[in-house]
């Protein structure tokens, strides 16, 4: 397929931005309760460092059925889902590319069976605010903003491999002067004991 075939409409609520990587968002996924437990849960516990914060899957009755729905929508094992990842952010954050995946040569330790394996799958959402978040793959010259509850699908390796794919490579931003509250759920090719 050529970048000329997107984005493309799979469904009335889902949007396909890359076949290599895939990636795709499915709109208005996330209700209004669902984006605000998932901030209030995470003021609650607390962050894990200055502006990120790690939430149980079960954490409240919502975000238990909610991780059930997202697991279902990537036909994977909530079991093989790392914690939720709650970050905040505003216009004054220096973002800082990423790529999600785990390079086995430099990452055995988290390559181990017992670890889950390799992040096969990202899954990130605005909590808040529309327009509040952008992604950016540079590989692909690529930007998708983010509106609130919607859910953004990026597979991290090549198709039905285990190797990293560089093209998923991804940068975030917060496009308001307010605090954005960002979502990401990474799912792993394995059960993590």
């Amino acid at each position: 397929m050529s970048s000329n075939n997107f984005p493309k409409k799979l469904a009335d609520n889902v949007t396909m931005y890359s076949a290599d990587p895939i990636i795709y968002v499915v709109h208005d996924f996330l209700s209004n309760d669902e984006c605000e437990e998932f901030i209030n849960i995470a003021k609650k516990i607390g962050p894990e460092d200055i502006n990120n914060y790690r939430v149980n899957h079960d954490a409240s009755n919502l975000l238990h059925e909610t991780s059930k729905r997202l697991s279902i929508l990537v036909q994977t094992p909530i079991r093989n889902a790392e914690k939720y990842l709650v970050t905040t952010f505003n216009e004054q954050t220096i973002p800082t590319e990423t790529i999600d995946s785990l390079n086995p040569e430099t990452q055995s330790k988290l390559m181990k069976k017992d670890s889950g394996g390799q992040r096969l799958l990202s899954l990130m959402g605005a909590l808040s605010e529309k327009d509040s978040s952008e992604v950016t793959f540079s590989e692909l010259d690529l930007n998708i903003k983010l509106q609130i509850g919607e859910i953004l699908v990026l597979h991290n390796c090549y198709e039905g491999s285990i190797s990293p794919n560089p093209k998923s490579k991804y940068t975030i931003r917060s496009t308001n002067k307010s605090v954005s509250w960002y979502l990401k759920l990474i799912f792993r090719e394995r059960l993590i004991k």
